[in-house]
C-alpha cells in the first residue's frame, strides 16, 4: 500500500463515523489532494469547525467538532474545505467572495451526489443564492439541520428559544435569563445574574425555568 492509499485509508476510518456513507469517499479525496490536515474535538460553543492556514510548523488543518450530525458534519467540512482552496488558490482569509465562490462550489458539487435529504436539499439550493460567513445565521437552513440530531435525555428538556413566550425566564448553561422582545433576526435576552442584555438566536436550545417569577 502506497502513502496516498495509507492517507486515504486513515482519512476513512476517521470520517465514516461523522459524514454520510455517499459523501465519504469524495470528501477524503479532496482532503488529500489538497493536504488538509484533520482533528475532531470535543463540541465548542461558539463554533461548529475551523480552518488553520498552514505555518512553518504546521501544514494547514481543519477542526470539527464531533457532536454535529452527519448533514450538519459535511456542510460544516465543506465550510472549512473551501476556506483552504480560497487560500491554496488567492491567499485570502475570511469569508471574503473567493470564499463564498469556493463554498458554493462544493456544495453543489455535493448536492448532486443524492446525499442530502430533499428538506434539507431543498434549503441548501436557498442558502446558496446568498451564502453567510455560518449556516447558523441561515435560519431556515439550521432548524431543519437540527432535526437530524440524535436526542438524548437532557435534550428532551430543551426547546428552541423562539418557541418560548417573551418575559419567560429560561436556563442556558446555568445562568437564568429571560426572553425580552425579538429583533429582526436574533432575540434579545437579559442574563438575570449580571443584569447585561444578549443578542441570541432564536434556534439556541434552553430549557424553561421551574419556577418562572419575572
Amino acid at each position: 500500500m502506497n502513502d496516498k492509499q495509507t492517507l486515504l485509508s486513515a482519512f476513512e476510518r476517521i470520517l465514516e463515523k461523522y459524514v454520510p456513507p455517499k459523501a465519504l469517499a469524495t470528501v477524503c479525496h479532496l482532503m488529500i489532494e489538497d493536504g488538509i490536515g484533520l482533528k475532531v474535538v470535543p463540541p465548542r460553543k461558539t463554533i461548529q469547525g475551523s480552518y488553520h492556514i498552514p505555518t512553518a510548523q504546521q501544514r494547514h488543518f481543519i477542526t470539527m467538532n464531533s457532536n454535529l450530525n452527519p448533514y450538519a458534519f459535511l456542510i460544516t467540512l465543506l465550510h472549512e474545505i473551501a476556506h483552504a482552496h480560497a487560500w491554496l488558490n488567492c491567499k485570502t482569509k475570511g469569508h471574503q467572495k473567493e470564499w463564498k465562490i469556493c463554498f458554493k462550489e462544493l456544495l453543489k458539487q455535493f448536492m448532486q451526489m443524492d446525499i442530502f435529504p430533499d428538506d434539507v436539499q431543498i434549503a441548501l439550493r436557498q442558502h446558496i443564492r446568498n451564502i453567510t460567513y455560518s449556516s447558523v445565521t441561515d435560519i431556515n437552513l439550521t432548524k431543519i439541520l437540527q432535526q437530524y440530531d440524535k436526542k438524548t435525555n437532557v435534550d428532551t428538556k430543551m426547546i428552541p428559544l423562539h418557541e418560548i413566550p417573551q418575559n419567560t425566564v429560561f436556563l442556558h448553561g446555568r445562568i437564568n435569563f429571560r426572553r425580552e422582545e425579538t429583533l429582526r433576526k436574533y432575540i434579545k435576552c437579559k442574563n438575570l445574574t449580571n443584569n447585561k442584555m444578549y443578542r441570541c438566536h432564536p434556534l439556541m436550545m434552553v430549557q424553561v425555568a421551574e419556577k418562572n417569577v419575572l
